[in-house]
């Protein structure tokens, strides 16, 4: 009984721990453009058909219910920038524990723990709990499918069908895939796993095999329009992938994998990396030989890099490492679970030590450390409400990002109870003799010049920089 409630009490603290990194210091980032884009689409003060029609201005339709998650928390505590973070911040909180089950489904020891306290430090999963984007809630949904395709998988041995569990595993797959089209990757593993226990082991997972045609023909009925547009119209796939930052992997992407980002460094990203591969190695029996469901963990692996990879080689570049932050989910369970079946002690010592002592360390290195590297607006708003000019125009009006800057910029104008007002620089007042005018620098291409017709009657009087956003007042 002692050990039952210390085991919890631990299993506590460290979702406490994992809460407490995601909390501190949420908002020490502004938003970015592309966190501008979910808070403008999830305004609560707009119509149903309208957040439908600001989610397909932004290309942003598979993330409909991010969106709709968003609106009603926002209808609930106020459409302020300075809480929706909280969203993602749940989600990531909720993964902790999820993962941990996942883990104890493939082996009730003690060791799930380890993949609970590995998934609570990590940096890479506390950014983005941090960051107004769908990824932390695609990690937890990708964790809950798991969690069911498992349940469903135990069942085959006796023949019995869990039809709560198939329920379950079938709404998760559908809210998934829909939700984020990578997720297909993980479907894909499942499948090749399916085939491969039945080639080598002769076992059927009879309730996925059920649930299989069931998801295909839901997904494609649902998603119809999605998947002509990959299959027939290449030049709308170019539209959402082929941007300036999607760019084909270099030689040196083979060397980490991503691995540098998923954990927070260089030398990080080679300790684990490097763990991984000598676990995979030495244990290879365990995992391909006997009939172990970690094989499923490996082809998700795998199929992450490689399907990406081999599309992008053929049509476009579409591998991020944000795209595929469920190998995660793979990583971690893997590498705490098999640790813990070297049996010689001071290897398995050495090994969760420095992955342990190493992590800790970094962590705290990136987080008493952590610099600013988004654009700084709410500087830019608060020394705006300082002044008596509370008028406001953006050097380049006819970029699509504009109105997302914008609407951005006049909600956290109202957190101090004085709202700047934006105008178009072609629409601005004759009656005016002063504007402000904000370059947002990653917006505007890093070009914060004025066009000919506006510099020729406004005189630029001052000019305040902050990071990635410079202020000019301009008079007539």
């Amino acid at each position: 009984m002692r050990n039952y409630f210390s085991k919890n009490l631990i299993i506590l603290l460290i979702i406490f721990i994992g809460f407490y990194l995601r909390f501190y210091q949420i908002n020490f980032e502004n938003y970015w453009l592309d966190e501008q884009a979910s808070f403008y689409s999830s305004s609560p003060n707009i119509s149903f058909l309208e957040t439908l029609k600001r989610n397909e201005f932004i290309d942003e339709s598979n993330y409909l219910l991010f969106t709709l998650i968003l609106k009603s928390f926002f209808n609930i505590f106020g459409y302020d920038p300075f809480v929706g973070r909280y969203i993602p911040l749940i989600f990531g909180v909720l993964s902790i524990p999820a993962i941990g089950y996942l883990s104890y489904l493939l082996s009730n020891k003690k060791n799930y723990i380890l993949a609970i306290f590995l998934t609570a430090i990590n940096i890479y999963l506390i950014q983005y709990s941090q960051e107004l984007r769908p990824y932390s809630l695609v990690f937890f949904l990708c964790i809950l499918n798991l969690i069911f395709f498992y349940k469903l998988s135990s069942n085959y041995p006796n023949d019995q069908k869990d039809y709560i569990c198939l329920f379950f595993f079938i709404l998760f797959s559908l809210i998934s895939l829909t939700f984020f089209p990578f997720v297909l990757i993980i479907l894909f593993s499942q499948i090749f796993y399916a085939f491969y226990i039945y080639i080598f082991f002769k076992k059927k997972i009879k309730t996925f095999l059920i649930s299989l045609p069931i998801i295909v023909i839901l997904y494609m009925s649902i998603n119809y329009n999605f998947i002509v547009n990959i299959i027939i119209l290449s030049d709308y796939i170019k539209d959402i992938y082929d941007q300036p930052w999607m760019k084909q992997v270099d030689y040196k992407f083979y060397y980490n994998y991503f691995f540098s980002r998923f954990f927070g460094s260089l030398i990080m990203g080679s300790i684990y990396l490097i763990s991984l591969i000598y676990l995979i190695i030495r244990f290879r029996k365990k995992i391909f030989i006997e009939e172990s469901k970690l094989i499923l963990l490996f082809f998700i692996l795998i199929f992450s890099y490689l399907i990406p990879l081999i599309y992008g080689y053929i049509k476009v570049p579409v591998l991020l490492d944000r795209y595929i932050a469920h190998v995660l989910i793979s990583i971690i369970i893997l590498i705490s679970l098999l640790v813990f079946e070297i049996e010689n002690k001071k290897i398995r010592f050495f090994i969760l030590f420095i992955i342990i002592i190493s992590t800790i360390i970094n962590n705290f290195i990136e987080i008493k450390f952590e610099k600013n590297s988004k654009p700084e607006l709410v500087k830019t708003v608060s020394y705006i409400q300082k002044t008596k000019i509370l008028n406001y125009s953006l050097n380049k009006t006819n970029l699509p990002g504009t109105i997302l800057l914008h609407n951005y910029l006049n909600a956290l104008s109202k957190k101090n109870n004085k709202k700047i007002k934006y105008y178009e620089l072609e629409k601005i007042p004759k009656s005016f003799s002063t504007i402000w005018v904000v370059c947002y620098e990653p917006l505007m291409g890093f070009n914060c010049s004025l066009p000919e017709n506006f510099t020729n009657f406004w005189k630029k009087t001052k000019t305040k920089k902050f990071y990635h956003s410079q202020l000019y007042l301009y008079e007539k």
